[in-house]
């Protein structure tokens, strides 16, 4: 089977932005006042080699804005 690509990720990014502002803003007294600020998306499919997409705090903070648009549209 042919590997995947980040581009085939649609709505993934997205959510791991989404939670990670939620547990932010919620969680982060309990968190001993720590940000979430990195995160990968780890794909995993049987009999395949599990693929790892990384974002780092650049790329995290540009997919938060892309969530927050996407927010407005509700």
């Amino acid at each position: 089977m042919q590997k995947q690509t980040e581009s085939l990720l649609t709505a993934e990014p997205l959510q791991v932005a989404a939670y990670g502002g939620a547990i932010n803003r919620y969680y982060s007294d309990r968190l001993f006042n720590c940000k979430i600020n990195h995160a990968l998306i780890v794909v995993a499919l049987p009999g395949e080699e599990a693929e790892i997409f990384e974002f780092d705090r650049a790329r995290l903070i540009h997919v938060w804005h892309q969530w927050l648009n996407r927010l407005k549209l509700f």
